[in-house]
């Protein structure tokens, strides 16, 4: 028996709300301050903790069959409540998809995604298909089949395990820069870099190595700490604030890209030297001698904790729901949204903690042991290879937009214009207080860009913003497909605006237009100018 650390059990709280606010930090909510921060890092944080968790609990593996037992608890901790996250997107966002499956793979990527090896391929049809979050869970997945080889011998291997993933892991950084290429280039430099397990098992592994390191000398540092604890976790939690805002600046900086590359920047982002931060914090506050440890135990925290597996799975559907059905928050303040957005989040991953994941585990856990009441392994199976069956036969995979054409009376767009070659926007409708834009795919793409809607005055002056992401950024559009986005905020009275002014841009820049007749623009062509008179 081992002792609880509950203090490491409530960080894995705060290491899935840094993902929570860096996803609605993308989509325009919450405290844009915290842009300067590095809160993917999150993920890096979850791997780091991971590693040292299974490491504390599972110290050592005897034979096969502790092995069998290992895995079972660990398919019994993430895939019951993978797959129910799953059934919730395809029942709540019925015309928006994560990413809209190739057609000749479909079955292919659904089984992966079923099975949990969808992130072990660095194609972003197979990554981001679905829930799109659950590529960590995928590669989550990879670390626990190889954590019984991980451990096996560690006092006497971690040395040539450590220097082996190191290894490993620049070459794939490697392989990131030098596949990087074509339309895709984002998708593989992701796909290689910051997805692939092989990228990022080394932080797993660390994790693992600051379990031993706590096993080997927690009780003597803790007793040469004394009562220097608080100070030393709240000097570890302005250790953390400084990583992430100074991973954030040094990734974009310019003189820093022009040295490491995109791949070098992406990764300084997503872990960078904050692994090694958070492998410290993991670490400090295992030896649970201050008051913020004390504070980390409380049950409260321990439970956010508890459900924050579940929070990170479904605190994106806000998100979409939000995009497909804007009408239901029209007139709230953005304030209001976002704290809708942490109610819903928080109250969804209660219900599925609760309602699946904890169920879910006896269940399947007494798999092992059918004669003390456990549910039949047979009847385990069948479920199993059903859900497979209904999701790789049927693939609802939400491929469906239903829209309504533009309503000619409402459409202020004499001519449809292309941007960038790929995206052709088709009408502009005002309803009210909203702005409807109308688009097509004008050739096989991926809906990474944002959208600047500029109101502006007869003479050109901006009055307001309205704004918006065109879609989730890993959705690949194909030719002919068309999507609708709505643009509206509180307060603004379109009946006096005379103009739009229509950008669309990524971190690249601004996308050029075309049109098959005259269409009045500015910024080199690069601006369309719609008049709503």
């Amino acid at each position: 028996m081992t002792q609880k650390l509950d203090s490491l059990t409530s960080l894995r709280f705060f290491a899935a709300a840094m993902i929570v606010v860096h996803h609605a930090i993308e989509r325009g909510l919450g405290p844009q301050w915290a842009s300067h921060f590095a809160l993917g890092q999150g993920v890096s944080f979850f791997f780091v903790l991971s590693g040292f968790v299974l490491a504390y609990n599972y110290p050592v593996l005897h034979g096969a069959k502790d092995i069998g037992r290992f895995l079972l608890a660990r398919v019994a901790r993430i895939w019951p409540a993978h797959i129910a996250a799953t059934v919730l997107f395809i029942v709540f966002i019925g015309n928006i998809s994560s990413h809209t499956l190739p057609q000749g793979s479909r079955a292919a990527i659904t089984a992966a995604y079923v099975t949990l090896t969808h992130a072990w391929l660095p194609l972003g049809s197979y990554y981001s298909a679905y829930n799109a979050v659950s590529w960590s869970i995928s590669t989550e997945f990879f670390f626990y089949l190889a954590f019984p080889l991980l451990i096996s011998n560690w006092q006497t291997t971690w040395k040539i395990k450590m220097a082996g993933l190191a290894a490993v892991t620049m070459v794939m950084w490697w392989l990131s820069s030098r596949f990087a290429v074509g339309p895709q280039a984002e998708f593989m430099r992701g796909g290689f870099a910051y997805i692939s397990p092989l990228a990022r098992i080394l932080e797993f592994a660390l994790g693992i190595a600051v379990c031993h390191a706590y096993r080997d000398h927690g009780a003597r540092v803790r007793a040469a700490i004394g009562r220097m604890g608080t100070v030393l976790e709240l000097g570890t939690v302005v250790l953390i604030v400084f990583g992430l805002w100074a991973s954030r600046l040094l990734a974009h900086h310019p003189a820093v890209l022009d040295l490491v590359g995109r791949t070098g920047s992406l990764v300084l982002e997503a872990s960078g030297f904050g692994t090694l931060i958070y492998a410290v914090a993991i670490f400090v506050f295992a030896l649970q001698t201050g008051r913020l440890s004390r504070i980390l135990g409380t049950k409260p925290l321990v439970f956010l904790g508890e459900i924050s597996f579940a929070l990170y799975l479904v605190h994106t559907l806000f998100l979409l729901y939000l995009q497909q059905a804007p009408g239901i928050f029209m007139g709230l303040p953005a304030d209001a949204i976002y704290a809708w957005y942490w109610i819903c989040g928080l109250a969804g991953a209660a219900l599925l903690h609760l309602c699946v994941e904890v169920p879910a585990q006896r269940l399947i856990r007494g798999w092992r042991d059918e004669a003390r009441g456990g549910i039949s392994r047979w009847r385990l199976m069948s479920a199993f290879c059903a859900v497979v069956l209904v999701l790789v036969v049927a693939q609802p995979t939400a491929r469906w937009f239903s829209m309504e054409p533009a309503a000619p009376d409402r459409n202020k767009l004499a001519h449809p214009v292309v941007f960038d070659e790929a995206y052709r926007l088709d009408a502009i409708e005002v309803q009210g207080g909203t702005l409807r834009f109308s688009w097509t795919a004008a050739k096989s793409t991926a809906l990474a860009k944002r959208v600047g809607v500029h109101l502006l005055d007869g003479s050109g002056n901006m009055l307001g913003q309205l704004d918006f992401v065109m879609d989730t950024g890993y959705r690949h559009a194909p030719v002919g497909q068309q999507w609708s986005n709505f643009a509206s905020r509180e307060g603004v009275d379109l009946r006096a605006i005379e103009m739009l002014g229509i950008a669309v841009y990524d971190h690249r820049g601004l996308s050029n237009t075309s049109a098959t007749a005259p269409v009045r623009t500015d910024w080199n062509g690069q601006r369309l100018l719609v008049p709503l008179r």
